[in-house]
């Protein structure tokens, strides 16, 4: 079998870029730079006018001069092609010269931080500023509505605790006290735990803790020893049944005893507190 034959492929042309020939005579002889005078040969410029008028369209078209035009990197370009451009916008030298405040609750490592974020990706000093004064007054206003939604659910929570602890409301606010001096609990503590468990949660903490202790353990802010007997509202109920299935207390109630009848409407008084 003959063996098959081989067609070789042509070369590709070479190309020579063809320059325009030059024309005696022109108004553009005198320029010592070819290329530029090539090009108005290209253009086919017959006179200065015509080439002021093309340069003059050109900016019309532009619509800003040509010292106010800038070439653009792309968009994935790397820092070092976008930095001119940067600098060419209005960003400061240093990310210091931004001069931002800290804000409320940050520190000044935070405001170095951000700084140097914003130089980096190229803001000029008048969005950085305005950008960190955007954040301080976001950070104001949040934390001025979360002050109040905390008071206004402290008052709340001590409505409802107030009504809970009936007539024993300020000798177990007093057992709360007293355990927190007891234990060394600072106000600014207490306050943390407010803000965490709420109002009503810490006291009811507070308390908890005191009576475990037991009310001997402590001093009473006024100064006395022992807290006076009132009950919170359940536990004088509990006390009113009790006393109901009590016969000798019973007998003497019924049979008109001043002092079965003062503890009868001493505990219905701590008992049914009025709305």
């Amino acid at each position: 079998m003959a063996d098959p034959v081989v067609v070789p492929t042509p070369a590709a042309p070479i190309v020579t870029p063809v320059t325009p020939e030059v024309p005696a005579g022109q108004w553009y002889d005198s320029f010592t730079d070819a290329g530029v005078k090539t090009h108005a040969v290209t253009k086919q410029w017959a006179t200065p006018e015509d080439a002021v008028r093309s340069n003059l369209n050109l900016e019309k078209l532009i619509g800003v001069p040509q010292d106010q035009i800038l070439k653009l990197p792309k968009a994935d370009a790397d820092a070092a092609e976008w930095n001119p451009i940067y600098d060419r916008l209005g960003r400061p030298k240093t990310a210091e010269e931004y001069a931002l405040e800290t804000p409320t609750g940050a520190d000044a490592a935070y405001t170095a931080h951000v700084s140097k974020i914003m130089h980096e990706q190229g803001l000029t000093k008048k969005q950085a500023q305005a950008i960190a004064k955007g954040e301080s007054e976001y950070i104001a206003i949040a934390i001025a509505t979360q002050t109040e939604n905390s008071r206004l659910a402290a008052v709340t929570d001590k409505a409802a605790l107030d009504k809970e602890w009936g007539a024993a409301g300020e000798k177990n606010y007093q057992v709360a006290r007293a355990a927190a001096k007891t234990f060394g609990i600072t106000g600014d503590q207490i306050d943390d735990l407010q803000d965490s468990m709420g109002f009503k949660a810490t006291m009811l903490f507070l308390h908890n803790l005191g009576s475990k202790i037991g009310e001997d353990g402590f001093v009473s802010a006024s100064g006395g020893g022992a807290f006076n007997g009132a009950l919170t509202p359940a536990q004088a109920q509990q006390r009113i049944n009790a006393l109901k299935g009590d016969i000798a207390f019973r007998a003497k109630y019924l049979a008109g005893d001043s002092g079965a009848k003062k503890e009868m409407d001493d505990l219905h008084a701590m008992a049914y507190q009025p709305e």
